[in-house]
């Protein structure tokens, strides 16, 4: 299939992660080493040179030390580097955030905002862990005994509720 001349197999893979940014699939780590205590599976790794536009979905774990904007949407854990930063609204399971997130972050578990970690953004979660100097700008609804989780919309649709709530209110006086 590859002529004379042509790439073999590892040149060609190395040649891929080198030209469309660090993408690497880390395997065979303790949890304890992956987005600061997974759950045991693989982490796919967006490195500090990437940028990436759209709609991300994974199923286990993803660190992001480069630039991201758009949406992301996972059951599992999302660890957000220190030079980590993202512009999108998250619906995860549990997330680590080290960098920066502006957007709206729903999690269906655990949220823990380490030092360097900024959040510009509403925040919904069953459990919060801050650390001393975190930057968190927005609302925060964190209730363990709520059960369930539903995913925040966007500021627009609240704010849109919120004057039909409001005239409703004015038209029944």
């Amino acid at each position: 299939m590859f002529g004379k001349g042509s790439r073999g197999g590892h040149e060609r893979e190395r040649m891929t992660a080198e030209t469309h940014g660090e993408v690497k699939n880390m395997r065979g780590r303790e949890a304890s080493d992956i987005a600061g205590g997974s759950r045991g599976a693989a982490e796919t790794v967006l490195g500090g040179d990437t940028e990436f536009k759209g709609n991300l979905t994974f199923k286990e774990s993803l660190r992001i030390d480069g630039k991201f904007e758009g949406e992301i949407s996972s059951t599992g854990d999302l660890h957000v580097g220190r030079n980590g930063d993202i512009k999108a609204e998250l619906s995860v399971g549990r997330l680590v955030l080290e960098g920066k997130v502006h957007g709206n972050v729903t999690a269906t578990d655990k949220v823990e905002i380490r030092s360097t970690g900024q959040l510009l953004g509403d925040l919904k979660a069953m459990s919060l862990v801050v650390a001393d100097g975190v930057v968190f700008v927005g609302k925060c609804d964190v209730n363990p005994a709520a059960g369930k989780i539903e995913k925040l919309l966007p500021e627009e649709a609240v704010s849109e509720e919120i004057v039909a709530a409001s005239e409703e209110s004015s038209s029944s006086s």
